[in-house]
């Protein structure tokens, strides 16, 4: 899996210009399904993570990278032990089903995997997070 630099915003000031981003680009679901799925910040790591791999992705590898941006780790051995499985957790059973609510994501929970779905509009995802 490839690495990108663990640098990003925490201010999250970008969910007002996202919803707006996807509203323009005919965002078809509920407003308030989209503030919710984009109100939690490991919510929009997740769909950071996923518009930057623009492929499928496994929920561990998902999990790893969620939490390399939430520990700022560099690597696997900075984070703290069982945080990547709380968080592969929480992405299986909390917030993916979210952001499949919100049509932002297809999620397989047999498969495991994770991807945007095809409506979601080109953002600038380092401001939503």
């Amino acid at each position: 899996m490839t690495s990108e630099p663990h640098t990003l915003a925490n201010s999250g000031t970008g969910v007002t210009t996202a919803v707006s981003a996807l509203t323009t680009a005919g965002y078809d679901g509920s407003l308030n399904l989209l503030f919710d799925a984009l109100s939690d910040k490991r919510r929009r790591y997740a769909l950071y993570c996923l518009n930057y791999h623009q492929t499928p992705m496994a929920l561990a590898d998902l999990a790893t990278e969620i939490a390399r941006y939430e520990y700022d780790a560099d690597t696997r051995t900075e984070i703290p032990d069982g945080e990547t499985k709380s968080i592969y957790t929480t992405l299986h059973h909390n917030h993916l089903p979210r952001l499949a609510e919100a049509n932002l994501v297809m999620y397989d929970s047999t498969t495991h995997t994770a991807e945007l779905t095809p409506n979601v509009p080109e953002l600038n995802w380092d401001d939503l997070v």
